[in-house]
């Protein structure tokens, strides 16, 4: 390696430890696994959109928006959120789930994540999946390459992406919060690994570069998993 490169890659470094990401204590990886692992999140927001307007006749248009809006949550969580209490909510809810069960083997890995997990395993890392979808739909996506994973959570009841899955990772792998980092697509993602105090990098494409840049917080942004490999290792 030239001077150069050397003093920009430390330049570089300096940068990310200063926005609390330090790469060489790094030794488990979070991942959320809508939109971050796999490409489900435009499927998702149609069924959301088709059940927010079956069941609470919000505008199609505005549905898929406030889904959007509200992900990273249970979807019963979000349907709070978006309509208070409502007598049929449980009802929607579970159509909501039920279709995503029945589409989960369908589901496949972005071609950048398939490429780049063997490679996160070889340099040591260790590797989690937290997810709110329900268990048995992130174990029925995960499980081709299950391999690849040394833990995979989903969604129970008082069990939640977030705090609980965190805590759980922590003391099952005795590690301290910077010690992992926490990869994910939506807005509530960053929200739940800053409140741990944890690393956060975000996977664009469901939440644009300027929505996470509205936050002003220290976050790290991607487009793929081959720039994770250059955040982590400097390759």
């Amino acid at each position: 390696m030239s001077h150069n490169n050397h003093k920009v890659n430390k330049i570089k470094r300096v940068t990310v430890e200063k926005r609390g990401l330090h790469p060489s204590i790094v030794k488990m990886i979070i991942f959320d696994l809508d939109g971050t692992l796999v490409d489900s999140m435009g499927d998702f927001a149609g069924v959301a959109e088709a059940v927010m307007h079956k069941y609470f006749g919000i505008d199609r248009q505005e549905a898929r928006a406030l889904y959007k809006k509200t992900s990273g949550l249970p979807f019963q969580f979000q349907l709070k959120k978006i309509v208070g209490t409502h007598p049929v909510l449980a009802e929607a809810a579970a159509e909501f789930e039920a279709n995503k069960l029945h589409n989960a083997s369908s589901r496949s890995f972005y071609y950048d994540v398939i490429r780049t997990l063997p490679l996160l395993k070889q340099y040591g890392y260790k590797t989690s999946v937290s997810s709110n979808n329900h268990e048995a739909n992130v174990r029925a996506v995960i499980a081709p390459h299950l391999e690849y994973f040394d833990l995979v959570l989903g969604y129970r009841d008082g069990f939640l992406k977030g705090r609980d899955h965190f805590d759980f990772i922590k003391q099952e792998f005795n590690l301290e919060p910077d010690e992992m980092v926490f990869v994910g697509d939506s807005l509530n993602d960053f929200k739940k690994a800053h409140e741990y105090g944890m690393p956060f990098v975000a996977r664009l494409g469901t939440f644009s570069s300027q929505e996470f840049d509205a936050l002003n917080m220290p976050l790290f942004k991607i487009n793929n998993f081959f720039d994770l490999i250059h955040l982590l290792q400097g390759v």
